[in-house]
């Protein structure tokens, strides 16, 4: 089990990761299904402003899983945000999600 909390998304490469003090998530899906336009940005950006202990975004993290767009959606949530990001992979993210964000399955434990 490791304990890891640090800004932005996370590289997960342990099936079990503990996050202490965790109070606020917040939950937000498919943020690629909408191609990156410039509203969907905003949308988003306003998502990431939220006073958060951390974000879990619920696949289709990309449009059409290339790793440009892997690449642009991190460049552009990390640095907005002061908590972990964690994802989980969808079917728009087959091919690279695990280049990106490491396992694909793994458990969050939260404690108090």
């Amino acid at each position: 089990m490791r304990q890891l909390k640090k800004p932005g998304f996370q590289y997960i490469d342990c099936a079990e990761i503990t996050l202490p003090g965790i109070r606020k998530i917040v939950l937000l899906g498919d943020p690629g299904c909408t191609r990156f336009s410039d509203d969907s940005q905003k949308i988003l950006g306003q998502i990431l402003d939220q006073e958060a202990d951390l974000f879990f975004m619920l696949g289709d993290l990309v449009f059409s899983d290339s790793e440009e767009e892997f690449r642009d959606l991190i460049a552009f949530c990390n640095p907005r945000v002061q908590a972990p990001i964690f994802a989980a992979r969808g079917n728009h993210d087959l091919s690279h999600f695990s280049d990106f964000f490491g396992l694909k399955s793994y458990a969050l434990v939260l404690e108090r």
